[in-house]
């Protein structure tokens, strides 16, 4: 079969796959994992390392989207510390201490294992370090073996120019791609750039 794909990040779905399988995309943070309590700790403990005051989430704060934290340390270690040397004491802060008080959300998950056992291929995107989102996955999720698309940088990576090329670095053409499940109005607007149908659980 002749290979039309084209690699076009302004156009992503016009393609035709040489490929018979099928994907389903699952954000990892506030879809398949509430992993809120666990971050917030992991921060603190950051944060003490440089002597700086803890971050504090109020009830009504509270949320899956771990980007509240963030925001809150971003205005603690304004002018003090740079966001990229925090986040990358973070992240080996978090690879150590990634699993006490994350919880699994259980409608997600029993969809994962469905498609998984419907023979679909899982991708797992994620602002999670890729190194952590895979220990994480490694443990809660055993009988799984995903493809883990994660952040290798400080930076969030989930942009529409970027994810596309980490999709097709991969062979994942996005018109393969069944279902995006997300939590967030990012993953919705990903979903909608590479017309992949998006749900929300």
């Amino acid at each position: 079969m002749e290979n039309l794909q084209q690699n076009n990040p302004d156009n992503p779905c016009h393609q035709k796959s040489v490929s018979d399988r099928k994907f389903v995309i699952f954000d990892l943070d506030g879809t398949l994992i509430d992993s809120f309590e666990c971050v917030l700790r992991c921060v603190n403990k950051a944060l003490d390392t440089f002597v700086l005051p803890h971050v504090k989430i109020s009830p009504s704060e509270r949320s899956n989207d771990i980007d509240v934290i963030f925001e809150k340390v971003k205005e603690t270690i304004k002018d003090k510390v740079s966001f990229n040397n925090f986040k990358a004491l973070f992240d080996s802060i978090h690879l150590d201490d990634c699993i006490e008080n994350v919880g699994c959300f259980i409608a997600a998950s029993q969809q994962m294992i469905e498609h998984n056992n419907e023979k679909k291929i899982i991708v797992i995107l994620t602002n999670k370090k890729d190194n952590i989102a895979k220990k994480i996955m490694a443990i809660l999720y055993p009988d799984i073996t995903p493809i883990i698309i994660g952040r290798q940088g400080m930076a969030s990576f989930k942009t529409k120019s970027v994810i596309y090329t980490e999709l097709s670095n991969r062979g994942i053409p996005a018109h393969d791609c069944v279902c995006y499940y997300g939590d967030s109005y990012i993953d919705f607007e990903l979903a909608n750039y590479l017309r992949i149908p998006f749900r929300r659980l």
